[in-house]
């Protein structure tokens, strides 16, 4: 596929095409205030193969699943604070201030109803040097993800 595609949905707006590594296709596109957007990751370079509905109907309500990943950070900290790179100590700072130190959200779905908020920043131990996800199963978080031994794929994406 040309790789400075651009199309319109109607539900989703405009979205970027960049072909990824491999087999991997992206589709970027725009949430209204949320500066990072989102990304639609695909095993083909048809976005109709995606749940454009359900897409659409999270990031009409992005502000929502913001709240809901830092919940479940925040119930994370409190119950296994190793998980994030903390001792339960350190943990009972955040918590006590009600501080969970993430920023910089972007939306990532796949072809199923698996998705991922990525926080590019965080400040756990666990969020040098790519921050951490917290991924969802439809609409409830089920997992953090761990990127701090992340490696970065050494085949250039292109963009769009």
């Amino acid at each position: 596929m040309n790789e400075s595609v651009k199309i319109y949905n109607e539900k989703l707006g405009e979205l970027s095409y960049m072909k990824g590594p491999k087999t991997i296709h992206c589709w970027a596109g725009i949430i209204d205030g949320c500066e990072d957007g989102f990304n639609i990751i695909l095993n083909s370079p048809d976005v109709g193969l995606s749940d454009i509905e359900f897409i659409s109907s999270i990031t009409r309500n992005w502000k929502s699943y913001i709240e809901k990943a830092t919940d479940f950070i925040r119930t994370k900290l409190g119950a296994h604070p190793e998980i994030l790179g903390l001792d339960k100590g350190k943990a009972s700072v955040y918590l006590s201030t009600n501080n969970i130190p993430i920023d910089c959200p972007r939306f990532v779905f796949y072809d199923r109803r698996e998705w991922t908020i990525i926080f590019a920043e965080c400040s756990f131990p666990i969020g040098e040097p790519y921050g951490i996800g917290v991924n969802f199963d439809s609409e409830q978080p089920i997992a953090i993800e761990d990127y701090s031994e992340a490696e970065i794929i050494e085949e250039e994406i292109q963009e769009a």
